[in-house]
Parts: structure tokens; sequence; C-alpha cells
């Protein structure tokens, strides 16, 4: 769908060890220039798509959405990134933090990092000029159940395999495009635009 940098690889040994020591693994070439510019065109369409009090921002459950953000959280050289192992209104203040232990994850357009999703994580405001925007994707194991006390929107997707467990709401596969206007919905809110 959008065009592989072509120095993707596999994480190396040094790569797992740290992400499973510290959590994390940044700077994973995986977009190559020319889809860098697509991925930025497409954000362009995305957002053109919002009335104009709903700031893109503010929207989640686009893989529910939309037939080609789903396929893009399915990039097989993300996918085949062979590891072990929502969007918040959380904030940690900086008195909280052990400021010596922070790790900056500088990335450039087209790179990813991956990090265990218990590890408290953030960004700063952007100060520069350009856009910065992002693409969050959570991957899971079919054997963890979905509290839906808690995340009563919450509904999986498989992204490979086999999901023997069954422990969750599936969400319907997008079969077109559609915008989500609002945080969280469930997938059938979709369909019509399909």
């Amino acid at each position: 769908m959008f065009e592989i940098d072509k120095k993707a690889r596999r994480l190396s040994q040094k790569e797992k060890d740290q992400y499973i020591n510290e959590g994390y693994v940044t700077g994973l070439p995986v977009f190559s220039e020319n889809a860098v510019k697509d991925l930025h065109n497409w954000y362009d369409e995305l957002s053109s798509k919002l009335p104009n009090n709903v700031d893109i921002n503010k929207t989640n459950m686009w893989h529910k959405a939309s037939k080609k953000f789903h396929d893009l959280c399915r990039t097989p050289v993300i996918l085949d990134n062979d590891a072990k192992n929502l969007v918040l209104n959380q904030e940690v203040s900086f008195d909280q933090l052990d400021q010596s232990k922070i790790v900056s994850l500088n990335l450039k357009a087209g790179q990813i990092s991956l990090h265990n999703d218990a590890l408290l994580h953030g960004s700063e405001a952007n100060n520069s000029d350009r856009r910065r925007c992002g693409v969050t994707m959570r991957f899971s194991p079919t054997n963890v159940k979905g509290d839906l006390n808690v995340w009563p929107f919450f509904e999986t997707q498989l992204a490979r395999g086999v999901d023997e467990y069954k422990l969750n709401p599936t969400a319907k596969i997008p079969t077109g495009e559609a915008t989500p206007k609002k945080m969280f919905s469930f997938s059938h809110e979709f369909e019509n635009e399909w």
C-alpha cells in the first residue's frame, strides 16, 4: 500500500534485547521517502473529511472505519518485527519523573518506534513550523481479555494467526472508507459509510 524503505529489516538481537530490558526500540526504518509524501497527503485527505469543529487529534478508531487504515496497521514489515511480547487523557507531571531516566526517541519521517505499552511515554509540544503526526498501533496476543467495563468500545481485529481463545468482541473489517468524528466508536457505526 505504501512503499517500504529499502533499509527496512527485522530487529537485530541487540534491538530485541533492548526492547526486553528497556521497553523500547526506536528509529526503525519502515516507509520510503515516497511513502512519507503519500502518508502526508493521506493525512490531509483524512483531516479534510472531518467537520471544521472536530480536531483529528481528538478522534480514534480509524482502523475500524477505514479499510486503508486497517490495511496500514497490517503492514507486513511492521508485523513481521518478530517480538516476544488509546488515546488516553492521562498525564504524569515532571516532578513525578526521574529525569535522569528520560530517553528522547527522535524519529525521522517514515520511521517507527516500538515500545511496551506499560512504559510511561508521551511527547512534548511541537514547537517547529512543521506538522508532526503519527499513528499509534496497538497489538496484543489473543489470550488477553479486554475489560469491557473499563473499555466498552473494545473490539479486536486479528492481525496475524488464529484467535484460538475468542475472548473479545470482534470488530468488523472495513470494506470502504469512513471517518470517525469522535472518540471511541463501535465498528458497526461506520458500516453505512462503506
